[in-house]
């Protein structure tokens, strides 16, 4: 057939990595291109917040890009060459696609790996608290520049809320918590207070999502410390799950 009565490579069709050479009966080189791209995609997006996740990503960015570039080479044949397609296409992939989905993952899935557990990472919403002060039971992550202390916790109590310690037990509004909030040499027999606005009680330990709370690892927080919600860990992989 001659390339220039093949469909134009512009449009939906470009977007799909080995759509215009399927419907230009190039089976073999659409299948090897789609199904390269869907697992560099898949995987990626699997391990993301890691380097090997961002590497494969930058894989399947090429791979799409050469698919477009040789959709536009081929349908312009002879006169653009390889070098103008393949900086048009990763140009226009770039800035259509993948620069406004990097920018929205960087806001709603930003990976954070503790400083104090570096084999452990999570992917955090920044955008979670725009209006709204987080909520008991939420995994959020706090300011980076807070000194040494750990930056993922679980939100205990809200402002409002009356915490009160008697009796070697645990309450927030009368509601019985597990574990206890001071180390086991020190504790006072009784104590009563209420969360100040713009302040939250939070728990660090092991694990927050999943763990019991440690002892002496709960701590008053200004809410301007929250920077955002951590929703899932991703990573080590054996451990991936969605948090509260």
């Amino acid at each position: 057939m001659d390339p220039k009565r093949w469909p134009s490579p512009a449009g939906p069709r470009i977007l799909i990595p080995g759509y215009p050479q399927w419907s230009w009966h190039q089976r073999e080189r659409a299948v090897v291109l789609f199904f390269t791209y869907l697992t560099s995609i898949v995987v990626g997006t699997y391990s993301w917040g890691t380097g090997l996740g961002l590497g494969i990503l930058v894989f399947a960015f090429v791979t799409h890009a050469y698919s477009a570039a040789d959709a536009i080479r081929q349908h312009a044949f002879p006169g653009f060459g390889r070098f103008v397609p393949a900086v048009t296409a990763s140009a226009g992939l770039g800035a259509v696609c993948y620069v406004p989905a990097l920018a929205m993952a960087s806001v709603f899935a930003w990976p954070i790996v503790p400083e104090e557990r570096p084999r452990e990472g999570y992917l955090v919403n920044r955008w979670a608290y725009g209006h709204d002060g987080p909520k008991p039971g939420e995994t959020v992550w706090l300011r980076p520049s807070r000194g040494a202390r750990p930056k993922i916790a679980r939100v205990v109590a809200g402002p409002g809320q009356r915490v009160e310690w008697s009796d070697k037990k645990f309450r927030i509004d009368d509601q019985t918590i597990e574990g206890s909030p001071f180390a086991a040499v020190g504790s006072p027999d009784e104590l009563k207070l209420e969360i100040p606005q713009g302040h939250v009680l939070v728990t660090f330990g092991a694990d927050p999502p999943t763990t019991r709370p440690v002892p002496g690892s709960w701590e008053i927080v200004d809410q301007g410390d929250v920077r955002g919600r951590a929703w899932a860990r991703s990573y080590p992989f054996w451990s991936r799950r969605l948090l509260n």
